[in-house]
């Protein structure tokens, strides 16, 4: 078949591109041909005499709008399932500590306070430390939070105990152990403080 044998196919070939379908130019006499851009709709329908420039500003807002959504949804779900932007930590040891010891101080932003426990040992024979969060404030009395009881943290080497703290607005802060007890001869193998 030579290139004689082909039929005319002039004009009939229609160019799908994007969301548009470029109808092309025919014969005046034949039917359904214009020379014309018809709009495609998201379901594949013609509509004549459809913009090519706005079907392209459309899909391309729709696609947008999309892309949007869809990465509005993830940073939500990385917020939710992520912990706070500034959550730093610590950790460190406690040998022989006797009452009202205090830890060295940290410089915290603001929101919860975790301190964690693993392995305690007291010389006196006790059982339990009570662990007091306080706010490190310059001529005043320093404010104090709640005292946790940590007992689990004795039960052998990799036992521990933890307590939470919620927030107390920034500043320094340190914790105590055993305030106001008589004696105490505590010793901790691990500990981690979360702010």
């Amino acid at each position: 078949m030579d290139g004689d044998d082909l039929p005319d196919l002039d004009g009939a070939i229609g160019c799908v591109m994007g969301s548009a379908e470029y109808l092309g130019s025919g014969p005046a006499d034949q039917p359904g041909f214009a020379s014309r851009w018809d709009q495609v709709s998201d379901f594949g329908q013609t509509i004549p005499g459809g913009d090519m420039e706005s079907t392209i500003h459309s899909g391309l807002r729709k696609t947008g709008q999309r892309a949007g959504a869809v990465l509005l949804g993830v940073m939500t779900l990385l917020s939710w399932t992520a912990g706070p932007a500034n959550a730093a930590s610590w950790s460190s040891s406690i040998s022989g500590a006797y009452p009202d010891f205090e830890s060295r101080r940290w410089s915290d932003a603001g929101g919860s306070t975790n301190i964690q426990f693993t392995n305690c040992t007291d010389g006196t024979g006790a059982t339990s430390a009570g662990v007091t969060l306080r706010k490190d404030v310059d001529w005043q009395v320093d404010p104090t939070y709640s005292t946790a009881s940590f007992t689990n943290c004795f039960g052998g080497y990799s036992s521990t105990s933890s307590g939470n703290w919620g927030d107390h607005g920034s500043g320094n802060y340190y914790f105590a152990v055993n305030l106001g007890a008589t004696y105490s001869d505590l010793n901790v193998r691990s500990l981690t403080v979360t702010y």
